[in-house]
């Protein structure tokens, strides 16, 4: 602690030299040590009024202004120190700085940064490469990865790390000899005994992943990856109470918001499994109450009163079409959890379709007419570009798929630009996947998402979202001469022989039995649902919602009409 006498020198030392930032910072530190706030933050001023390219010390004012609660003060400035261009050591701190805040987008772009002024430094790649993969940015990741490998063959947390992305992109047969030799090295590390377990858990094999966890039981709480892997097992082989212990274990150790929230996420579904339904809903709120990002209800709404009026029935005979004249392109849409890797599996077990999975090319071409001023207004759009986007993603999805009559890309979101679709690939066809609103809404809340779903954190943001989803798909049915399909996930349980006839005339291919026993495909799931399409068709997820009805008052509110009747239903 300064004594009156030390900040009457320090006071008098600013006075003498104003523009010595080494004054004002001594001063600055006196201040925070006596908890001024008013004179902290003046302090600050006048050290980075002096010096405001050092990213060292925008990381200590932010620290000084989160001992003193300054929050949004402390997060700007640390905003400020990851802007500014850091050696690799201080651009640690300040990511792990950035991780803890949720601040995960800033954490990326600063180390990219700094991996380009620092190529050599091998652990500031693992970190970015971890980033990437986080955000589901597989290819990047892998590229990173698999240049570590090549520098460092014989490290083992390279090697997992590198094994774990390439089953992110489904390159199974590679990523496992990769991660047995990295075992091998290294049987007790616990990020190598997590993307292992991941591989066989999503390949059809949680028998093996629990032989591969069990003997580590008592250590598995020491990483939040493997704590959670390690429910999802115990959940498949309805042993949910085997992971609880370990799940509250993790919980105490858990020190990262995403560590925190990654963890509360399998406790839900283990309480759940377990039967023990309130508990499990309180663990998914806190876990969303911990994912970062926002969603803006009133600017969505307009963005789909702006597709619905770009792309209105007298506005799309004016806009320019592809003309590839493909009938290859099957997309399967809807809103998450509303059964589309069902219908995915379903289609996948037929020899004439490659099923691709949840690609990002139509967001990608979205981001790039935005990009242009073209969204979603696309009168001015030259044909040639719309040509190009269609021939460019034909290309690389016809290499994938070799001979097969059909390939399937299963991005549920791709509801949201239909209106696009409909003029890169005028001969596709579309699945609409439909489920109960409720149903569907509380399996998004319960469900840990990265990417763009931040609305699935509320249950109020819910109700809007699938509104506005409701009114979207609604307007696309009307307006767009697309061949589409719906299918009601509650007809598809209670009558698979039909529905799924019907799904294989709908894509005028030729019946196959194999796709009634769509749990029986091997091959890694990579959505969501990957443990839901390993168990033969199932009707227990119909009306799951009440289990948890005290609890969504909001969300039930929300919907109004599209929920189900207000007859009992608690209030908002």
């Amino acid at each position: 602690m300064f004594m009156k006498a030390d900040l009457a020198t320090l006071l008098a030392e600013v006075e003498r030299a104003p523009l010595d930032p080494d004054a004002w910072l001594h001063l600055a530190r006196a201040m925070l040590a006596r908890s001024e706030q008013s004179g902290t933050t003046f302090a600050w001023d006048q050290v980075l009024r002096l010096r405001p390219d050092d990213p060292g010390l925008w990381l200590e004012r932010s620290e000084a202004e989160g001992k003193l609660s300054s929050v949004a003060s402390a997060r700007a400035s640390l905003v400020r120190a990851a802007s500014l261009p850091c050696q690799p050591d201080l651009a640690r701190r300040v990511v792990s700085r950035l991780l803890e805040e949720g601040l995960l987008q800033e954490a990326e772009s600063l180390l990219t940064r700094t991996v380009a002024d620092h190529p050599e430094r091998a652990d500031l790649r693992y970190e970015l490469a971890a980033l990437l993969r986080r955000s589901e940015r597989y290819e990047a990741a892998a590229d990173h990865l698999s240049r570590l490998v090549r520098e460092r063959p014989q490290d083992p947390s390279f090697l997992g790390a590198y094994g774990a992305v390439l089953s992110n992109l489904r390159r199974w047969d590679e990523a496992r000899p990769i991660l047995e030799r990295a075992l091998r090295q290294s049987p007790e590390d616990r990020d190598l005994l997590s993307a292992m377990a991941r591989l066989l858990e999503r390949t059809g094999d949680p028998q093996s992943a629990w032989a591969l966890l069990e003997p580590h039981r008592d250590q598995l709480d020491r990483n939040a990856n493997l704590a959670a892997c390690w429910s999802s097992v115990c959940v498949q082989l309805k042993r949910p109470e085997a992971a609880l212990p370990v799940l509250r274990r993790a919980l105490k150790r858990a020190d990262r918001p995403d560590q925190r929230r990654f963890v509360e996420f399998a406790h839900g579904a283990a309480l759940d499994a377990s039967g023990q339904h309130d508990e499990a809903f309180l663990a998914w709120t806190r876990a969303n109450e911990l994912r970062a990002g926002s969603f803006d209800p009133e600017a969505h709404e307009q963005y789909i009163d702006r597709l619905i009026a770009s792309f209105s029935a007298e506005a799309l005979p004016k806009l320019a079409r592809a003309r590839t004249g493909d009938r290859r392109p099957v997309f399967i849409v809807g809103m998450p959890r509303s059964g589309t890797s069902l219908v995915e599996q379903i289609l996948a077990c037929h020899p004439e379709v490659h099923a691709a999975g949840e690609l990002t090319w139509i967001p990608s071409i979205v981001a790039q007419l935005e990009q242009r001023d073209h969204w979603p207004d696309l009168h001015r759009l030259p044909p040639e570009l719309i040509d190009s986007a269609a021939r460019s993603y034909l290309d690389e999805l016809g290499a994938r798929a070799g001979s097969s009559q059909r390939f399937t890309d299963k991005l549920p979101h791709n509801a949201l630009h239909l209106g696009l679709i409909a003029l890169l690939f005028p001969e596709a066809h579309v699945i609409h996947c439909r489920r109960d609103p409720v149903d569907t809404c509380v399996s998004c809340f319960a469900q840990n998402f990265y990417g763009p779903y931040a609305y699935t954190t509320r249950l109020s943001w819910l109700a809007s979202f699938y509104r506005d989803y409701h009114r979207l798909t609604a307007h696309w049915h009307r307006v767009l001469p697309l061949a589409i399909h719906q299918v009601h996930y509650e007809e598809l349980v209670a009558e698979p022989a039909s529905q799924t006839r019907a799904l294989v005339d709908f894509l005028g291919l030729a019946w196959d039995p194999a796709c009634l026993s769509p749990h029986e495909r091997r091959g890694v799931m990579d959505s969501a649902s990957y443990a839901q399409v390993r168990r033969p068709i199932y009707r227990s997820s119909v009306e799951r919602w009440r289990r948890y009805e005290r609890h969504l008052g909001p969300l039930l509110e929300g919907l109004g009409p599209l929920g189900p009747e207000r007859q009992g239903r608690p209030e908002g």
